[in-house]
């Protein structure tokens, strides 16, 4: 279950399955390079092959994210190719800071007026234009 969804709970594993899901934001990561983080400039996110790429200006990560935390691997700069289409809802954002999932959704402040996204099947990561950090939001049970 923790395979085929990272923000799981492995306590919540164990028993019954909630019944609801709500859209949260899970995690923020990453800052600027002169505070200890890894960005010189506000970062941009993509997701070729179902991967989080971060990518500042000429230098690119891939991001691991999941309930116990989060970290960058180095990466090369990726070929461009066309969005996976797995079937499921789709993650999207707004200008106005409003996340959605399927039927799920809530607005966050701190990702208005975002500046990339991308998301695989369970986790959208966001970017703004005056931080150096990535906002990712999940599912999560209720």
């Amino acid at each position: 279950a923790l395979l085929a969804d990272p923000w799981l709970d492995p306590a919540a594993a164990a028993g019954p399955m909630p019944a609801g899901r709500s859209l949260e934001l899970v995690r923020r990561v990453g800052a600027f390079r002169g505070f200890g983080g890894l960005f010189m400039a506000p970062p941009m996110v993509s997701c070729p092959d179902g991967q989080l790429l971060v990518s500042d200006s000429g230098s690119h990560w891939l991001l691991f994210a999941d309930r116990f935390g989060a970290t960058f691997q180095r990466a090369e700069a990726p070929a461009v190719r066309p969005a996976n289409k797995s079937g499921k809802p789709s993650f999207k954002v707004g200008l106005d800071g409003k996340v959605s999932r399927g039927r799920e959704q809530a607005v966050f402040p701190e990702v208005e007026r975002s500046q990339s996204s991308a998301a695989n099947d369970t986790t959208l990561a966001v970017t703004t234009p005056l931080s150096h950090s990535i906002f990712l939001f999940a599912l999560v049970n209720a």
